[in-house]
């Protein structure tokens, strides 16, 4: 039997898949320094896409996931080891469920949820839009100190050291526009900086509070904070990397505006961004309603038309 060292630790591992089947665990999967793993995986289920950008430390890992799904689908959440789940649902809504059990939870557009979810499957069920969620694995353990800590967590802690599981409904509630805003500093903390395991654990913690409605203070990042040596901000986060020409822009740019400048400037084109996304989304609706109603509307001349022109309506 092999033991683990004192100084390795296997991290957080939670499994996407479109079926039941476990996938097989990564083998020697440990942190054995101080600096968490951040790791990029795409994964393809039939027409949909998830991209997932995770950062596994000692005792957290941390999930962000970017999803593209052409029609509604079940994708199952398969945890190697037992952990405490916190999640938000950026954007879009979702139905969650614990597998094998009746509960089934409805996690709407901006809505978080902190519960007990132990090595229990959780299914999610996608609808056909463009979700984006986070979400933070903790290892049990971790948590019992956290509560130790910050009362708000000790009835949590509580279920995680009696029960098998928790209410998916366990902590609820929606974030404000201040959470997003540390979500985006925090997303770009970790894939520019190497942050340390203290660091990752530090920033989940507030982010979880923050969430609650805890008031909490943030440590500033560490003034011998060091980049990481490849552009691992921007690597995998879109389908081509920026072009030469693009990156020439991006220089003459950063000339002409100061950081508050260009900071209230990314904010405006995102919300643009997420206003289009979202008549993309309704206009996608709109198009499968007209679709479904279609024969019923034309009747016959639904078949004469389509032989008459070469239509193919489905």
């Amino acid at each position: 039997m092999n033991s683990e060292s004192a100084d390795q630790h296997p991290v957080i591992q939670v499994f996407l898949s479109d079926t039941m089947d476990t996938p097989t665990q990564l083998s020697n999967f440990y942190l054995s320094d101080r600096e968490p793993i951040f790791h990029f995986q795409e994964h393809v289920f039939d027409n949909s896409i998830i991209k997932c950008h995770d950062l596994y430390g000692r005792n957290i890992t941390a999930r962000f996931s970017n999803c593209l799904i052409e029609d509604k689908k079940k994708i199952y959440a398969i945890p190697a080891q037992p952990v405490v789940t916190f999640r938000i649902e950026l954007f879009a809504d979702c139905l969650t469920d614990l597998v094998k059990e009746q509960h089934q939870s409805r996690c709407d557009e901006l809505q978080f949820q902190l519960f007990w979810q132990n090595d229990r499957a959780l299914e999610y069920i996608l609808p056909p839009t463009e979700p984006d969620y986070l979400e933070l694995y903790i290892r049990p353990s971790h948590f019992l100190n956290m509560a130790d800590r910050h009362p708000i967590f000790r009835e949590l802690a509580m279920e995680v050291a009696t029960e098998s599981e928790s209410s998916l409904d366990f902590s609820v509630g929606i974030v404000d526009q201040q959470v997003l805003s540390f979500i985006d500093a925090m997303f770009h903390e970790v894939t520019i900086y190497q942050v340390s395991d203290q660091r990752l654990s530090h920033l989940s913690e507030c982010l979880i509070l923050q969430s609650i409605g805890i008031s909490v203070e943030v440590e500033p990042l560490p003034k011998n904070a060091v980049k990481r040596p490849y552009d691992s901000a921007f690597v995998n986060l879109e389908d081509e990397v920026f072009s030469e020409e693009q990156n020439n822009s991006l220089k003459i740019i950063s000339r002409c505006y100061s950081r508050k400048q260009l900071i209230d400037k990314f904010y405006e084109y995102k919300q643009e961004y997420l206003e289009l996304k979202a008549d993309r989304v309704r206009h996608s609706a709109l198009e499968q309603e007209v679709k479904v109603c279609y024969r019923q509307v034309m009747g016959d001349s639904a078949d004469l038309l389509r032989h008459t022109f070469g239509w193919h309506c489905s």
